[in-house]
């Protein structure tokens, strides 16, 4: 049996056909193949007035496997992460710079895609500044992930000035290779 994913968007005020127009959208990104699997959707305002509660995609998958629940393999995986969720609050913490308790994922692929700037063409970042969720972040954005991301980011640059096209017209797969023939690719 598929499992449930549940998410929620704040800002967002209720109208009537909301629910019939989230339907629609999720139609034709099934149509388009970008959507495997949803039911519904169910929307509904139960947290908070602006706050829109959907329940509608499912997600195939074993949950009681926690590979299934948290890992992603990418095919354009560029550099390996392995530091724990390093999360140091705004708040005085004694004896330790986390005050929750440590997690430590297993190691885990960062994609190309990932180092590619949304609104400026033709840069690669790394470290504290490439795509990431604050939670994730808090792992990637240590020294010698930061440093994989720079090599990656470099070798993006070397092949894109040989193909003479820019960064985000290369493919991603390309760059895994490249950096695996140099010894620099990503744990597999």
């Amino acid at each position: 049996m598929p499992m449930t994913m549940h998410f929620r968007v704040g800002h967002v005020h209720a109208r009537k056909g909301l629910g019939s127009e989230a339907r629609e959208h999720l139609l034709r990104a099934q149509d388009r193949g970008e959507l495997p699997m949803f039911y519904g959707p169910a929307i509904m305002f139960a947290f908070a007035k602006d706050e829109a509660y959907f329940h509608a995609i499912r997600v195939v998958g074993d949950g009681t496997d926690a590979a299934d629940l948290t890992s992603r393999p990418f095919d354009d995986a560029v550099a390996t992460g392995c530091w724990y969720l390093d999360v140091h609050p705004n708040t005085t913490t004694l004896g330790s710079a986390n005050d929750t308790e440590r997690v430590q994922p297993s190691p885990y692929d960062i994609p190309y895609r990932a180092l590619l700037s949304k609104d400026v063409s033709n840069l690669a970042v790394a470290g504290r500044c490439h795509s990431a969720t604050a939670l994730a972040a808090s792992s990637t954005r240590v020294n010698v992930t930061a440093m994989a991301m720079g090599e990656a980011a470099g070798t993006t640059a070397a092949l894109a000035v040989e193909a003479k096209d820019e960064l985000g017209q290369l493919d991603g797969t390309k760059v895994r290779e490249r950096l695996e023939f140099l010894n620099a690719g990503p744990t597999r």
